[in-house]
């Protein structure tokens, strides 16, 4: 028969007032972190093309760039020697973030593979600015590509398995 002494009330006490102390301290720096991090802005990004001329980056918010954007699977959109975009196939337009599985391949859907994916994006050249972009996770290899230069790559891309090699980056800065 389990007799459940003071001692043993007063540390099963104990145990709960620390853990709900603890949860309560958690959800405090959380709501802290949300109030001194930097507002983030959704912005509306449709057939591929995000217009911020008219947008004031002086106020120092970030920009999701979550969206629709050009997608053309299996196709390398821009050579680094020639800096032109081929001839190709039309774009398909896809929600990032978000799977290409049925992009790639409709009859069956797959996450392997390769594409490009484009966002042009419209600013106001009045305004004397450097631009920069962070990349959350790419869990391969990527290129990124500004005004037909290439800016800035992570790991190496290829079209097979074995050609590429991947490594995920967390920042590029863009000059104008």
């Amino acid at each position: 028969m389990a007799d459940n002494s003071p001692n043993e009330v007063m540390k099963k006490s104990h145990v709960v007032l620390l853990l709900i102390l603890f949860v309560a301290t958690l959800f405090g720096l959380r709501i802290l972190w949300m109030e001194v991090s930097p507002h983030r802005d959704q912005v509306s990004i449709h057939n591929g093309e995000l217009d911020l001329r008219d947008w004031d980056a002086k106020d120092g918010n970030i920009l999701l760039l979550d969206g629709e954007l050009e997608f053309y699977p299996s196709q390398w959109l821009m050579n680094e020697n020639s800096g032109q975009i081929p001839n190709g196939r039309a774009p398909r337009f896809l929600n990032v973030p978000g799977g290409w599985d049925e992009a790639l391949n409709y009859k069956e859907p797959t996450p392997y593979g390769y594409g490009s994916y484009r966002l042009r994006i419209h600013v106001n050249p009045a305004n004397d600015m450097n631009y920069s972009i962070r990349i959350m996770s790419v869990r391969s290899s990527s290129e990124l590509y500004v005004n037909g230069r290439l800016h800035a790559k992570s790991g190496q891309v290829g079209r097979r398995r074995g050609i590429y090699g991947k490594k995920s980056p967390l920042f590029f800065r863009l000059c104008s």
